[in-house]
């Protein structure tokens, strides 16, 4: 946030492209060097759709692995992953509440 793309003085013209460009990798906390490799820290593999709280809702609304993988086309491992960490915290919830009843 904050960042703003000043063309470069030896841009003829305006490139549309260059700006978008630079507004995705900045979104995404992609940060190159002057040669354009990328610098240490730089997350591209990262997906929108699969993030953790989307799968943790659809999870808790009783949709199935498979079904989830569908609908977000994440991997299946991730699902899992994701569901076993709910599942742990599910359990560590209903242990904590069980003293209660």
């Amino acid at each position: 946030m904050g960042n703003i793309y000043y063309p470069d003085e030896d841009d003829s013209w305006f490139d549309m492209d260059k700006v978008e460009k630079f507004a995705f990798d900045s979104e995404r906390n992609i940060k190159r060097d002057s040669k354009g490799r990328l610098n240490k820290g730089s997350r591209l593999a990262q997906k929108d759709n699969c993030n953790e709280y989307s799968i943790k809702a659809y999870l808790g609304l009783g949709y199935s692995v498979k079904r989830i993988v569908a609908m977000l086309h994440c991997s299946k491992s991730t699902v899992y992953r994701i569901k076993k960490q709910y599942d742990e915290q599910q359990a560590k919830q209903r242990n904590e509440y069980s003293g209660f009843l």
